[in-house]
């Protein structure tokens, strides 16, 4: 895929670089926060936190001489066969719908 079908069907990344002939484009997907509580009660006084925990993907294309080369994903995910859904959202637009024969 040529940078400009990238950027054609992904959009514009988050934070790029470019080192020589090499280019690194990163697009980040997600954010939705699930198990948030607190609370306290009580004299003297207590106060308890449940961690936040964020579901995301971030997403790098490298490139090399403007076609893509290598994709990198760092993942935090939801519950129970939900691994990747979040990079999902990310190149799901550049992906091509599978031809019925």
């Amino acid at each position: 895929m040529s940078k400009t079908e990238l950027l054609s069907c992904a959009g514009v990344p988050v934070r790029s670089e470019k080192v020589g002939e090499m280019e690194f484009m990163t697009y980040i997907s997600g954010g939705d926060s699930i198990g948030v509580a607190s609370g306290s009660a009580g004299y003297p006084s207590s106060c308890s936190v449940v961690p936040l925990k964020r579901r995301y993907c971030e997403v790098t294309f490298v490139l090399r001489i403007r076609v893509v080369e290598k994709v990198n994903y760092t993942e935090l995910t939801g519950g129970f066969a939900t691994k990747g859904e979040q990079c999902g959202l990310v190149v799901e637009n550049c992906l091509s719908p599978k031809q019925v024969v």
